[in-house]
């Protein structure tokens, strides 16, 4: 009996042991596949296809493929109401809009979703009211490593301006080698304190990290050509986000005939070669129209970094709406005066640069831009002085006196009476003002806007109309609100720059440089550096526009306001 007994418990503890083994075993394997969900952009457009809102990086650690059966997926009543359909695509690589062709996997018209309320174990705040749907595949093979699929939208083109897409995956269920499991994805990283993808009039991206040869893309400027295109440039950076110093820079032009919608090619107008003596590379462009027609790139030309002794004022120009465009020339070579040392052809200064993005002509026609100055070696503080020309870059000025003492990159506009105003990046504190004589050559005492937060990153100042030519007197300005370059904002003045107004947030997320136009029907197209989705490569550089209703609507709003 004893040896019965011994067998027979031995034999219990063996089936237990098996029993435990298996459920060990399917538990590994539920987890053998594993997702993990990471909110992507927040911008989209009219009519925009294919917008990316989520991308699932999914870890097959099977040994075979995994076979996606199902997904269910959940949306909200904006987007709903916002987009034709919802789809789910997958690239090999991370980066979504670097690759040519992402394969869609399935898609579903938001006509069909149910009204569901997805279960409350999932993550989902409960008062974003989503919607229930799912996607079935023939079977799509997930194959072992690393993949990733994107939840993208399909926007109407009468889509309501200012509303949110947003939409999300609950869950996945996939066929293993050891029967079917279904996946919930990790949403820690999906900030559900951003409510999606904003709708715009017009959004696109210009410039894309990994494309056309180039990892890394930063600094945009823009402008309007005669015709009314848009012409814009950027920083092509290759390996290496750095600023001029260490590396190879050129600087990238791209021309749009349809509001920013659809680019011409990349086109490089100011080449980056070691080996020649104007320097290292390129960058930090700053583009203007003359009153001719004529398109002037202001750049930096240095194989230094701005602490280094950075002095390369370059120009290049283009008399045909920047389609060709002249050699690049260093200013300081000919016909350059530095007035605030009294130097022809050389600069006093031990560094500087002029800020990016857009310059100003004024009503006499004279060019004016912003040079940001160190005065000697081992300062680390700037101080800003005016560059101008009065014959379209022919010759050059710069000074004589200071427009803001310890300022950085900054913008100018000019006034309804033809005086000047100058906006300035600061390292602490708010953004800087200061308002000087037409020709800049005098300047008041400098101040800082209590309602503006100063973030040390560049920004952009325009007039978008004036009460002179029987319009709204309206002036605008972007800026980025937190320490950690997070927040586009746009602020608006109607009282010629001397109170500012927060009228829209144009991101969220992470951003940096902007710049801004009035295009020819009335609308405001911003140009920035978009962060909200980081896979390593660096910043995306983003179009999007706002319309003249929208821009009048804030106008309105502000006068009541005052009126009350």
């Amino acid at each position: 009996m004893k040896t019965h007994r011994f067998t027979l418990q031995t034999y219990i503890t063996q089936v237990l042991t098996v029993l435990a083994l298996m459920l060990k075993a399917a538990s590994v394997q539920a987890q053998s596949v594993t997702v993990t969900a990471k909110r992507v952009f927040q911008t989209t457009g009219q009519g925009n296809t294919a917008a990316p809102i989520l991308r699932l990086k999914i870890t097959n650690n099977t040994d075979t493929d995994a076979v996606l059966l199902h997904a269910d997926i959940a949306a909200t009543d904006a987007a709903r109401r916002n987009s034709r359909s919802l789809a789910l695509y997958t690239t090999p690589t991370i980066e979504y809009y670097a690759t040519r062709q992402p394969m869609m996997l399935g898609t579903v018209n938001t006509k069909q979703l149910g009204t569901h309320m997805p279960p409350a174990d999932i993550g989902i705040p409960a008062d974003m009211q989503y919607h229930l749907m799912a996607v079935r595949y023939g079977g799509y093979r997930l194959p072992k490593g690393i993949s990733y699929l994107w939840l993208t939208a399909d926007i109407k083109p009468n889509a309501t301006l200012g509303e949110y897409v947003d939409a999300t995956v609950l869950q996945l269920r996939m066929r293993t080698s050891n029967g079917e499991v279904v996946v919930k994805p990790d949403m820690r990283h999906t900030q559900y304190d951003v409510p999606g993808l904003r709708i715009y009039r017009t959004q696109t991206f210009p410039y894309v990290p990994t494309t056309d040869k180039c990892r890394f893309y930063r600094i945009p400027g823009m402008t309007l050509n005669a015709d009314g295109d848009i012409v814009i440039t950027a920083d092509r950076r290759y390996n290496s986000q750095a600023d001029l110093g260490n590396h190879k820079i050129d600087v990238s032009l791209r021309r749009s005939h349809d509001g920013g919608r659809t680019w011409t090619p990349q086109q490089l107008i100011a080449i980056g070669d070691s080996a020649t003596t104007d320097g290292f590379g390129y960058g930090d462009a700053s583009l203007v129209r003359a009153k001719s027609g004529r398109l002037l790139c202001l750049s930096i030309g240095s194989k230094y970094w701005s602490f280094d002794g950075q002095g390369g004022l370059t120009l290049t120009t283009s008399d045909d709406g920047g389609r060709t465009w002249s050699p690049v020339r260093n200013l300081r070579r000919k016909n350059f005066t530095d007035a605030t040392h009294n130097l022809v052809d050389s600069i006093g200064f031990f560094s500087l640069f002029c800020a990016s993005g857009r310059s100003l002509c004024t009503a006499d026609g004279t060019i004016m831009a912003v040079a940001a100055c160190l005065d000697k070696k081992g300062d680390r503080t700037f101080s800003d002085y005016l560059l101008s020309s009065t014959d379209e870059g022919e010759t050059w000025t710069l000074g004589p006196a200071c427009a803001y003492h310890q300022g950085d990159e900054a913008k100018l506009v000019q006034m309804n009476d033809g005086s000047l105003l100058i906006s300035s990046r600061k390292t602490k504190g708010n953004r800087g003002f200061n308002r000087g004589s037409s020709d800049g050559r005098q300047w008041q005492q400098q101040y800082d806007d209590p309602h503006m937060p100063a973030n040390a990153c560049n920004a952009d100042i325009l007039y978008y109309s004036r009460s002179t030519q029987r319009q709204p007197d309206i002036m605008l300005h972007t800026g980025i609100i937190t320490h950690d370059r997070h927040g586009l904002r746009l602020w608006m003045s109607i009282d010629e720059g001397h109170t500012w107004h927060p009228v829209t947030d144009i991101q969220q997320g992470g951003a940096a440089y902007s710049t801004m136009e009035r295009l020819p029907n009335g609308d405001l197209a911003i140009l920035y550096e978009d962060d909200s989705y980081n896979a390593g490569n660096g910043y995306y550089i983003n179009f999007v526009t706002l319309t003249r209703q929208q821009i009048l609507g804030w106008y309105e709003q502000l006068r009541a306001q005052g009126s009350n």
